[in-house]
């Protein structure tokens, strides 16, 4: 019976109480997050870092120590959700840079509500059950103002310091992995979360005079061709560049049961010039990343959207090159501008005229844009 109440007291504990709960939820997110999940990797990685959260409100908190203990474990969760959320969407894993992309969501929404399975839900459940048990049960009030003092046992800071020395063995010797899912996995999603925040990033830039176009030939060692296979091809021509989404090589003249798949995107193909050859950069702007290569040929940041990184400049794009050729520049998307920031990213690019689903939708018929000389940077059917 003694060893029954003393069992009791101790779970009760909101120190253990939530270190329970928060192990469980991590064992949720690396279910979905990772492969061949071994049973004891989640506990030794992600405890480490919920116990020295934990051991700070021990030495720290008095009053409102519940209080502070719910707070943590919401932020914790929200994070696994997020994580859990992310890499269904992306496949990588997210960090605080996607705060910056908060407001894409609305747009993504049924995308992302698509990919949720409902028992992802179930890391929310103890935050509902706690919540409502504190506002109508006496029992669990009675365990809040029980558990309101400072905890005076010396194991806190001991407590703290092996979890701290834990959290710097898993994060350290992993920093120099390329792979950001393998990072994540042997650090802890916790641990990584925490180590993209902390980390510095020593970029050198070089100097600007150093990069000429022979060095880059030398560098590349690819001759230029004496009589280029396409130059003067598209000379006194409208130039209309189609950019489908979600659309992969091996469609194309792809037949089932003796009917094509893609007709009309076959006989564009044969009647212009496709570019087969044409791969995605693992960056977090997805279409718009693409559209911002088609028009400048540059690398997307390493984190974060092009149109969010560099929309607030004027880019060397191709509809500029094509306007010192007298032509004039339009871009249809039939998207909402503001998706992706792309309103600035078009400015940024020098497109002319920008016509959305919105203005579009006013048109009652495709062949009400008459062919002039307009270039037509991204023209995209979702």
């Amino acid at each position: 019976m003694l060893s029954t109440s003393r069992f009791r007291l101790t779970i009760t504990k909101p120190f253990i109480f939530f270190s329970v709960i928060m192990i469980l939820k991590s064992y949720l997110a690396w279910v979905v997050i990772f492969d061949d999940v071994m049973p004891w990797k989640p506990l030794m990685t992600e405890i480490p870092f919920i116990w020295l959260v934990f051991s700070l409100i021990e030495m720290f908190a008095s009053k409102r120590k519940l209080t502070i203990y719910m707070c943590v474990n919401l932020l914790l969760t929200a994070i696994f959700f997020a994580a859990i959320m992310y890499y269904k969407y992306y496949g990588v894993i997210v960090t605080y840079h996607a705060l910056e992309q908060v407001n894409q969501v609305t747009a993504v929404s049924n995308s992302v509500f698509s990919l949720m399975d409902p028992y992802y839900l179930l890391i929310f459940t103890d935050i509902i059950v706690l919540f409502v048990l504190l506002w109508r049960s006496d029992r669990v009030k009675k365990w809040k103002i029980r558990h309101t003092k400072k905890e005076k046992r010396k194991f806190v800071p001991i407590v703290f310091i092996l979890s701290l020395m834990l959290c710097l063995f898993q994060i350290m010797p992993n920093r120099a992995s390329m792979n950001e899912i393998v990072k994540a996995q042997e650090m802890g999603i916790l641990n990584y979360e925490a180590y993209t925040i902390f980390q510095k990033e020593n970029t050198e830039l070089a100097d600007a005079d150093m990069i000429t176009q022979n060095k880059i030939n030398e560098l590349k060692q690819t001759p230029p061709p004496t009589e280029p296979l396409l130059q003067g091809a598209a000379k006194g021509k409208n130039l209309i560049i189609i950019q489908m989404e979600s659309y992969q090589n091996f469609l194309m003249n792809l037949s089932i049961d003796g009917k094509e798949i893609t007709p009309n995107m076959n006989k564009l193909a044969q009647e212009s010039l496709y570019f087969p050859n044409f791969f995605q950069n693992v960056g977090q702007g997805n279409t718009s990343d693409a559209e911002f290569v088609v028009n400048t040929s540059f690398y997307i940041p390493p984190r974060g959207a092009a149109t969010q990184h560099y929309a607030d400049r004027e880019l060397p794009s191709l509809p500029r090159l094509l306007g010192n050729e007298g032509y004039e520049s339009a871009t249809f998307h039939t998207n909402v501008v503001e998706f992706w920031n792309r309103a600035e990213l078009y400015k940024a690019l020098g497109s002319g005229v920008i016509m959305t689903n919105r203005s579009s939708a006013k048109m009652t018929n495709c062949s009400s844009v008459h062919p002039t000389t307009h270039f037509m940077p991204g023209l995209r059917r979702y």
